[in-house]
């Protein structure tokens, strides 16, 4: 007798697999794409290089961190902060430092801001003005009691990152979104889901 189920209820599986009446209660269809969505994208990076000051005749190493934030549009605002030590052993240890605001495009960044320069054991504050394109830059220091200070130099900034596109996400109007498999009309598969 237990054969005799067995048996029944094998061919009674089989019957169902292929019987129409047990075909797919939705049509297959193919998934709708969702809207993207492009949104603003913050960036932090740090940056080496070296630079010409014009107003000492010597060069200076350069280090900073800079934060920008590009918008859809890719409008870039953000803020630096670099430390500039000169590379000739005649001028000792004097040190600048800014801290600076920025805003321009992904390309190009007008920079302005304030720091101190140290120069033989006092404290001069100084005001600056400039542009960062990328992997090169080039302004002016207002140095308190010393002047006018011109600087071009290279560093390792790059562009600005751009917007963040997102989105896109795939729906049925008719059915479940499911893994596409082999037999599947490719006509109906997006990105390997397909609908039914």
């Amino acid at each position: 007798m237990p054969r005799k189920l067995v048996f029944n209820l094998g061919a009674l599986f089989i019957a169902a697999a292929f019987s129409p009446a047990q075909a797919q209660s939705n049509p297959v269809t193919t998934p709708d794409v969702g809207p993207f969505y492009v949104r603003s994208t913050l960036q932090t990076v740090f940056s080496f290089g070296v630079q010409w000051d014009f107003g000492d005749n010597r060069p200076d190493f350069v280090a900073g961190i800079r934060r920008t934030q590009t918008n859809t549009t890719s409008h870039v605002i953000g803020s630096k902060v670099d430390v500039a030590f000169p590379l000739t052993v005649d001028d000792g240890f004097q040190p600048r430092l800014r801290a600076l605001a920025l805003a321009g495009n992904r390309t190009a960044q007008v920079e302005a801001g304030v720091g101190v320069a140290l120069s033989k054991s006092k404290f001069s504050p100084l005001v600056a003005a400039g542009v960062q394109v990328p992997y090169a830059n080039g302004g002016a220091n207002y140095v308190y009691g010393s002047g006018l200070k011109p600087y071009l130099g290279v560093n390792t900034l790059q562009r600005a990152a751009g917007p963040t596109k997102t989105g896109g996400d795939l729906s049925c109007t008719t059915g479940t979104l499911h893994d596409a498999v082999a037999g599947d009309p490719t006509a109906n598969i997006v990105n390997g889901k397909i609908c039914y």
